[in-house]
């Protein structure tokens, strides 16, 4: 289902994520209206090389969550593949190039959504 091969050892990889999706504190609704709705092409504009990582966060059990590491194709055809929101076809995961300065969340309904790298600058 995901591309690449599982990370065992997330805890810093999924920290520096969660820190870099909300780096000023936003309240939830403030930073779903800070997003860009996207589509999976133009999400896989954010990753055109080296390696990228998917964490699949499960909608009722955390842990259930897994990270992947893939490299920049397999995650760019994972996007095409997997999203849709025409069909509404998608899951819950957020895919962060490494240094985590690109990141793209994407929920169940197949919506894409590019996460500013700093939510506070678009106001």
């Amino acid at each position: 289902m995901f591309p690449g091969k599982e990370v065992v050892d997330k805890g810093l990889i999924t920290a520096r994520i969660k820190a870099a999706i909300n780096p000023r504190g936003l309240a939830p609704i403030e930073l779903l209206e800070s997003w860009v709705r996207c589509s999976p092409a133009e999400a896989g504009v954010l990753f055109p090389s080296g390696k990228c990582y998917l964490w699949r966060q499960h909608p009722v059990h955390d842990f259930k969550n897994k990270l992947f590491e893939a490299d920049a194709d397999e995650t760019r055809r994972f996007l095409m593949k997997r999203f849709s929101a025409e069909r509404g076809d998608g899951m819950d995961v957020i895919v962060a190039n490494e240094s985590v300065s690109a990141i793209v969340i994407g929920n169940h309904d197949g919506e894409l959504f590019i996460a500013l790298e700093d939510p506070g600058a678009s106001s």
